[in-house]
């Protein structure tokens, strides 16, 4: 039993919700920057730039859980989880807003939301177990299950592709 509570401050040391949170957010941000070297806008933006304010929106947020985390005396890892997501999502606002406000554009994306509505929950449902695996690992664990026996559910099991040597 002492062992059990003498075990109780450090499972209070992480706030799991936040780091749930900044992750997800990292790692959202992190998809939507590379997107904008993957996927390039037909129509040309009106302006080069989005506003100052959009821009200044995430390094604000990340400066203030800077001071956050320093009144907490929080783990340097905290830092860098706030820094990269930071650094995503102005770049992100920075050089995506200014494409989203093209009527082209809006209308594809409003088109492809409508069309794709099962695949962008599969892949926010994703994100989340993706987040989850840091503090309950046997998420890993299904997820790894279910990825290897996959082959399994496929349309087409039953043909095989190789011939018997005999």
């Amino acid at each position: 039993m002492q062992d059990a509570l003498d075990g109780l401050p450090y499972l209070q040391t992480y706030d799991r919700t936040l780091l749930r949170t900044i992750v997800t957010l990292g790692y959202t941000g992190r998809m939507f920057y590379a997107s904008l070297y993957v996927i390039r806008p037909f129509d040309k933006p009106t302006s080069a730039h989005a506003h100052g304010l959009f821009r200044a929106v995430p390094i604000i947020t990340g400066g203030v859980l800077w001071v956050v985390f320093y009144v907490q005396n929080s783990p340097w890892s905290y830092y860098l989880y706030v820094s990269f997501s930071a650094y995503f999502w102005s770049q992100v606002l920075r050089h995506g807003l200014p494409h989203l406000a093209t009527p082209f554009i809006r209308t594809r994306i409003w088109r492809g939301l409508k069309c794709n509505a099962v695949r962008i929950k599969m892949v926010l449902g994703a994100l989340l177990r993706l987040s989850m695996g840091y503090t309950h690992r046997t998420v890993w664990s299904f997820g790894t299950l279910a990825m290897a026996n996959s082959w399994l559910f496929q349309k087409n099991r039953g043909a095989s592709t190789y011939r018997s040597a005999s």
